[in-house]
Parts: structure tokens; C-alpha cells; sequence
């Protein structure tokens, strides 16, 4: 079972989302939004949510943040690599050629280069 699974079923602890929506006064897909990263729920809610669970809620909002981030970081990724691959395929790559890209950040960069031959 993956991890972000597990996490889900754990804080559901045998509720539906329909359920917890219910209890929460908002809609599924609003749930389901905030469970899998979506969307950030108001801290009110989240506090709420951790009261129906009796959970702590600082736990409970620093899943939110970390499963927000992490959908975030992929979007994030998805798009450069989207960016790169038209890049590529508008320009003309010689055979013999290295092609280079590097990734800035203010925290690090990284470099990946890929050789083209026959």
C-alpha cells in the first residue's frame, strides 16, 4: 500500500469522505480536494477536522501542507519538463551534440546533459 494511501485511510479513520464532509458542513469534492493535495483547507476547518478525528491538529495541518507541496513540486516539475521538450523539438540538434539543462534555484543548481550521436 503506498504511503500517501495509508495517510488518507488513516485520517479518515473508517469515515467516508462523505461522511466527514457532512460532519465538516462542505461538499466531497472539497474533501477529496484537500486530501489529495489540491487544495489547502482554512485552518478553522482543519482544526474541525481534527476535533471529529480527536487528532492534533497541528499534525493534521502539516499533512495538508506537506501533501499540498508535494502535488505543487510535480505540477511544477511537469511543466518544465513540458517547457524543455518544445524547446526541443523547435530546435535544430545536430548528431554529435550535447544537449545541457540546468536548473536554478536559490537554494541549488543542478545539471543534466544528454549526448546525441549516430
Amino acid at each position: 500500500m503506498n504511503s500517501r494511501r495509508y495517510d488518507i485511510e488513516k485520517i479518515q479513520r473508517g469515515y467516508t469522505q462523505k461522511q466527514l464532509a457532512e460532519l465538516l458542513g462542505v461538499k466531497q469534492p472539497h474533501l477529496s480536494a484537500w486530501l489529495n493535495g489540491r487544495h489547502l483547507p482554512r485552518y478553522e476547518t482543519v482544526c474541525k477536522l481534527a476535533q471529529i478525528l480527536n487528532c492534533n491538529e497541528e499534525e493534521l495541518d502539516t499533512y495538508f501542507q506537506r501533501v499540498y507541496q508535494q502535488k505543487r513540486n510535480v505540477s511544477i516539475k511537469e511543466k518544465l519538463i513540458e517547457n524543455v521538450t518544445q524547446q526541443l523539438k523547435s530546435a535544430e540538434i545536430p548528431f554529435n551534440s550535447k544537449v545541457i539543462v540546468q536548473v536554478v534555484s536559490d537554494e541549488s543548481t543542478t545539471q543534466f546533459t544528454s549526448e546525441i550521436s549516430e
